[in-house]
């Protein structure tokens, strides 16, 4: 009887840290809005950089928020879009990365302030 507790006991957590992986990393976390070549945040503009080179992507920070045009779907708490920061870039936030599951990402560099 013991044994079942402590099974039960690891399946009750295992599920709990799947649950609040998902919410920290789709719900919690801040939303940008994507629209076309853009992506607005709070009152800043990034815009496309438009080429991807190697550097680009060797200095990734962690994960800001997610990217959504327009209303956010099903689709997209499930495969979202993801916006990294850059790690030389971290309070400034004057370039940022945003790339999906199959996608090889884009650089948006912020433009001004609206």
């Amino acid at each position: 009887m013991r044994r079942w507790k402590i099974v039960g006991l690891v399946v009750v957590l295992l599920l709990g840290s799947v649950i609040f992986y998902f919410l920290n990393t789709r719900i919690w976390i801040d939303k940008f809005e994507m629209n076309g070549d853009t992506i607005i945040f709070e009152n800043h503009v990034y815009v496309s950089k438009g080429t991807l080179s190697e550097s680009d992507t060797d200095n990734l920070g962690k994960k800001i928020g997610v990217a959504a045009d327009g209303k956010r779907t099903l689709t997209d708490y499930i495969w979202p879009v993801w916006i990294y920061e850059y790690k030389d870039d971290r309070e400034q936030h004057n370039r940022i990365f945003a790339k999906g599951l199959m996608d090889l990402g884009t650089v948006y560099l912020k433009q001004a302030q609206q």
